[in-house]
């Protein structure tokens, strides 16, 4: 091979692969768990969600368009069974469960999201606009990803005796039940075994590494 047909280093740098079908279908599911409340957000959080999630959804934003209100029905709904009771498109972006615990007016999320929208640069298009969202949902450490199990433990004396199990890539966490809040985890090097035991169900072991002692 010569120069000729080598690649510019620029290109190599920086170059992607990006499969935009998986993506997507993070992406939906994604915002299925941040609306419902499986994945547990703050209002900061959600506020900056919803920004994110508005680009996918709109592409552009129009500061004489996007005002307070425009958040209102609509015809196309993306989970209409869930906000079924509800007369405005709010529930598509914000979690159920802070707008209905959250003392906020409608009037008030609205101009947050819409605030945070201004602030951002719109993507080129709807797909990079939802890579955007994931890159954001990612960074919420313990929940993208994770398969969750109900159990008791009777071990840690620091943790309630019904806790959730979560599983993933890199190991397994203890969360507690009330508002999903992580209260210890393991990485995979850590657990030294795991298994089935009759009345136990599941159970496991680790070894925890300090100064190069287990």
């Amino acid at each position: 091979m010569d120069g000729r047909d080598a690649l510019p280093s620029d290109y190599v740098k920086n170059a992607r692969v990006v499969d935009w079908v998986q993506i997507n279908l993070q992406y939906y599911q994604a915002v299925y768990n941040i609306i419902t409340g499986a994945y547990p957000v703050t209002e900061e959080q959600a506020v900056e969600l919803a920004a994110l999630q508005f680009f996918s959804v709109f592409m552009s934003y129009d500061a004489d368009k996007h005002q307070p209100g425009f958040f209102g029905n609509r015809s196309l709904l993306l989970f209409s069974s869930i906000i079924q009771s509800l007369d405005h498109r709010l529930v598509e972006f914000v979690p159920l469960r802070l707008l209905k615990n959250s003392s906020k007016r409608r009037e008030q999320w609205e101009t947050e999201i819409l605030d945070a929208v201004a602030t951002l640069t719109p993507p080129e298009h709807k797909d990079a606009g939802r890579l955007a969202y994931m890159r954001r949902v990612w960074d919420l450490e313990g929940w993208f990803g994770v398969t969750f199990f109900r159990g008791a433990q009777n071990q840690f004396a620091n943790l309630p005796e019904d806790i959730l199990i979560g599983v993933n890539e890199y190991g397994l966490s203890l969360y507690e039940i009330q508002g999903k809040v992580v209260a210890t985890r393991f990485h995979l090097v850590e657990i030294f075994r795991w298994g089935y035991r009759p009345n136990t169900s599941f159970y496991f072991e680790v070894k925890v590494f300090k100064n190069n002692r287990s």
